[in-house]
């Protein structure tokens, strides 16, 4: 009886994640549909601009301060400064990186950047945050000691250097596939994400050159 209860609360556990992946996908298709209308419309820099206020500078605002700044060390050091910066990138990645992918699979940002969420929608409103604060500016930027300058230096520049390979990297292989049935036809519309190491790699130009 035991094994039965187990069993079938493991059957219980799997269909409930199935729901879930159901509706990430149908989430994804609708997200997708309303970034190929704006750039239909000649608006694909609104859908850069919604997300990176709706969903990205909340997410960012609610980790930046002085204090995690100076984590671990003492004040005016900005020793927590790779691990807040870590701990964003994980953040963005784990929440909003299927979005990310369909963005930057969907649109070929080789000739025109139609929607570029990667760069407009994630690194902008990071280094926003950074300068914003006149406090969290000045600890960065201008701390006015050789050997933390270059400590901030070197952590902004390593993770500068990994951003696009975070955010678009899935942690593992994700198929995206879907009952035509089950998503009420949308499937035969559904954009399905192709990340290349080449598409990496151009997004990371972007970054670097915006």
């Amino acid at each position: 009886e035991i094994q039965q209860r187990r069993e079938h609360a493991v059957g219980l556990e799997q269909d409930e994640n199935q729901v879930k992946s159901l509706k990430s996908e149908k989430e994804l298709v609708m997200i997708g549909h309303c970034m190929r209308g704006l750039v239909l419309l000649g608006n694909g820099k609104e859908a850069e601009n919604v997300f990176a206020r709706v969903a990205i500078m909340p997410l960012i605002r609610s980790k930046v301060s002085k204090g995690r700044l100076d984590e671990g060390g003492s004040r005016g050091e900005c020793t927590g400064l790779y691990s807040l910066l870590d701990d964003m990138v994980r953040s963005i990645s784990a929440t909003f990186g299927p979005v990310l992918r369909l963005s930057e699979s969907m649109f070929d940002m080789g000739t025109k950047v139609e929607v570029d969420l990667v760069t407009a929608g994630v690194w902008v409103p990071i280094a926003t945050a950074l300068m914003a604060d006149p406090a969290i500016k000045m600890a960065i930027f201008s701390p006015g000691i050789a050997k933390i300058l270059q400590s901030n230096y070197s952590a902004l520049d390593s993770f500068l250097s990994q951003l696009s390979t975070r955010l678009l990297m899935p942690e593992e292989d994700v198929e995206f596939e879907s009952n035509g049935d089950e998503t009420d036809g949308l499937s035969q519309l559904y954009y399905q994400p192709s990340i290349t190491k080449e598409s990496i790699q151009k997004a990371q130009q972007r970054i670097y050159h915006h």
